[in-house]
């Protein structure tokens, strides 16, 4: 006959085990945690509808706004999960838009930004989803982190155009030019013998301090004069500046 130890015996890690182990613990965690979401932002749009409608539900007086028309269901990601069925009230007009959520919104702001930090790491657009589907709870399309991450082109090219303050003495060019490149298609359309080799120009900036601490660089497909206009485009006009190739 199996004794059982008694309760004074037990310590706290003997405890833990008989309720459950560790792994179906924080799942669960994790599913009551999404359903408390849920919950919050469906009373939230009901309570946005109420103050749309100027009445709450089965009351009837004159001076409403309108009437309810049920409500449809939508996904919307979240770092505890995927929400499938969020139900979002709708009224008979078309101007009732919850505040809580944008027209067409499928994602929260967090997990675009999650998505957008794994792309920086230096994940392709078609490994950013598999990554995160356990997290989600869904799958994120590479087409969707495209998409997600266009917004990073505008941060870089703005980046890119920004004005440069006039402290700079030396400016160092280099190029290598290798072949291949955006006019290898033409030149294999062309027959064998008038064909010519395509050739890209891969050009390196960099402009340094009296310190030479570099503070400026990049590496861009374009020719070195197209850079040093860019360059004096955005006030980098130093008329002691030194240039070094």
């Amino acid at each position: 006959m199996a004794s059982v130890p008694a309760l004074t015996d037990l310590t706290v890690a003997d405890l833990w085990r008989e309720v459950k182990d560790p792994e179906r613990l924080w799942g669960d965690v994790s599913q009551h945690t999404l359903r408390t979401v849920k919950l919050l932002l469906e009373n939230r749009m009901h309570d946005e509808l109420v103050d749309y409608l100027n009445a709450g539900r089965f009351v009837r007086h004159p001076h409403r706004r309108g009437y309810r028309n049920g409500v449809y269901r939508r996904r919307l990601g979240t770092t505890w999960g995927t929400i499938p069925d969020l139900h979002t009230p709708r009224s008979r007009t078309t101007g009732f838009r919850p505040s809580v959520l944008a027209h067409y919104q499928q994602r929260a702001p967090q997990v675009d930004a999650l998505i957008r930090s794994v792309f920086l790491g230096g994940l392709s657009t078609r490994q950013v989803g598999p990554l995160l589907a356990p997290l989600l709870q869904d799958t994120v399309s590479p087409t969707t982190v495209s998409k997600v991450t266009q917004t990073l082109d505008r941060a870089v090219a703005a980046f890119h155009t920004r004005p440069l303050q006039d402290r700079y003495q030396y400016l160092l060019l280099d190029a290598v030019h290798f072949k291949g490149g955006p006019g290898e298609e033409e030149a294999d359309r062309g027959s064998c013998a008038n064909r010519q080799p395509a050739r890209s120009c891969s050009c390196r900036m960099g402009a340094l301090r009296s310190d030479d601490c570099c503070r400026e660089s990049g590496h861009v497909l374009a020719e070195c004069a197209d850079r040093t206009r860019h360059c004096r485009a955005r006030h980098f006009r130093r008329g002691s500046l030194r240039v070094f190739s």
